[in-house]
């Protein structure tokens, strides 16, 4: 059988020689004969092997996300659904959002400060045949083995006609065939809110139990590229971000500070955007020191975005950091654990920089200009009405975004989305006089500074009467609510209009 394929793939010289050597009847002839098998193992072997890896290599290509894939997956925000954690142990951890799947090997792969992840394989899973939506008639099941080393990806639902993979958590290497049948899953899977005593912020439904290490995700931002790995070991937790953060590379390596780190600071540096704010008032070192030194830890954080970071010089020439709110909150976060260092607001710490939480704000979202008032208020509802809190962000004002009435979970004034009905331009003076002509309890709650707000030069602002419907339902209504709101749409120094304010 062997002669016969070795003849197959020989050119007509070769099948000639090769009778010759079949026509020698001696021992010569069966040696050669031998020989001939033996050169047909061998080069069968080879082609295979170089097969095998060919096939290899292509699966992980063929697999495989783009960088153009996986950067429009890291700037999308975190829908109705978080990020899962599948797997992790000191050395690797694996999670799943929306079409990615993402392995990442590390010699220290939840050790902080760690804020850049070298990402091994990032899967898209829309080149499998399988469904990777976390909600509908057929949703996405993950199965890893005892070991650890293999997940498993099938369909659970109603609608058939998909496959099932099998992906190596150590090579990436994706093959297609049926799970095993006496398949012993790996037990760490567990339910957060059931393990984790006051989870940080918006957290992935399961986590990880690994030893004496417990693992689960979080978003501080409601974004994809705010993901972190949170991992608690022994009572202490550890934090990192499964992308990339932001560009203060210099602040990449420096240690966080805890409170009781924070003694005989000689210095303190802000960092934001790429921008280095020294401190302006050095009086207020010993204040910034006292205050940070014993604030309070907050259980369960907070949902404030954290884009700055102080950098402190102790007096033994030891960094360290804390990451603070750039909202108007005066809260910091070393790692993972959070902390309240005052009573009032952050407007004194920051002006210690001589700089503004709304300046901050705008480092961190770049605005978006409409042409009209007009189109900046459609614009904004168009992002609400698919809860795209990354778009609403940017047109908006930074007093908007200052005032938190975009939360930091994909809400608004409580609501996840909401659609525009019909809106109209308010006549603000006609408004203003019914407004006063109400009994007070009949009235919306306007501040003296709403009131001046609308009492500005109308060539600036304009003021629309809107008409929303919201997603979700109030207790005792079977239909979603109706809900009417003034905007106010201003016009900048550049000529282009954010919305301003909703009341």
């Amino acid at each position: 059988m062997l002669e016969n394929l070795y003849t197959t793939k020989m050119s007509t010289d070769s099948k000639k020689l090769q009778n010759r050597f079949l026509k020698i009847r001696s021992a010569n002839g069966r040696i050669s004969k031998l020989v001939a098998l033996i050169l047909s193992v061998v080069i069968l072997t080879a082609i295979l092997c170089v097969t095998i890896v060919l096939a290899a290599r292509t699966r992980a290509k063929d697999f495989s996300m783009s960088e153009e894939e996986f950067a429009a997956l890291a700037e999308k925000p975190i829908g109705a659904v978080m990020a899962d954690i599948i797997y992790a142990d000191a050395e690797k951890f694996v999670f799943h959002y929306n079409e990615g799947l993402f392995i990442i090997h590390s010699e220290d792969a939840v050790t902080p400060p760690m804020l850049q992840s070298e990402i091994d394989f990032a899967i898209n899973l829309k080149k499998l045949n399988i469904p990777y939506h976390p909600q509908g008639d057929s949703v996405l099941g993950i199965r890893v083995d005892k070991e650890g080393k293999n997940a498993y990806l099938y369909a659970e639902g109603a609608v058939q006609g998909y496959d099932t993979y099998k992906i190596s958590l150590d090579t990436g290497a994706v093959k297609k065939g049926a799970m095993p049948k006496n398949i012993e899953q790996f037990p760490g899977v567990k339910k957060t809110s059931e393990t984790i005593e006051n989870p940080i912020g918006w957290y992935s439904n399961t986590c990880i139990v690994n030893g004496n290490s417990t693992y689960y995700m979080t978003t501080e931002n409601g974004e994809v590229s705010g993901l972190r790995l949170i991992t608690v070991t022994d009572g202490k937790t550890a934090d990192r971000y499964v992308f990339a953060r932001n560009n203060e590379t210099d602040a990449l390596e420096i240690p966080f500070f805890a409170p009781e780190d924070i003694r005989e600071i000689t210095d303190a540096a802000l960092l934001s955007g790429g921008i280095r704010y020294p401190l302006q008032n050095a009086e207020r070192l010993r204040e910034i020191e006292t205050q940070f030194s014993a604030a309070t830890p907050i259980k369960g954080g907070t949902g404030c975005p954290f884009t700055a970071e102080i950098i402190f010089t102790r007096k033994d020439g030891e960094r360290g950091r804390v990451t603070i709110a750039t909202d108007s909150c005066a809260v910091y976060k070393s790692g993972g654990d959070y902390y309240d260092y005052s009573g009032g607001d952050n407007s004194r710490l920051l002006g210690s920089f001589a700089v503004t939480n709304t300046e901050l704000i705008d480092l961190a979202q770049p605005k978006k200009f409409a042409e009209t008032a007009e189109a900046a208020l459609e614009y904004f509802f168009g992002a609400f009405a698919k809860s795209d809190l990354s778009l609403m962000k940017t047109r908006v004002t930074n007093a908007f975004l200052a005032q938190g009435y975009i939360g930091d979970y994909g809400m608004c004034y409580g609501m996840t989305r909401a659609r525009i009905n019909t809106y109209s331009e308010a006549n603000v003076v006609e408004f203003l006089k019914q407004y006063f002509g109400k009994p007070e309890h009949e009235r919306i709650t306007l501040s003296e500074e709403d009131i001046a707000l609308l009492n500005k030069d109308a060539e600036e602002m304009k003021v629309f009467s809107v008409i929303i419907t919201a997603e979700h339902t109030v207790k005792g209504e079977t239909k979603p609510p109706q809900k009417e709101f003034l905007n106010v749409i201003v016009k900048k120094e550049n000529g282009g209009w954010l919305v301003h304010k909703l009341f």
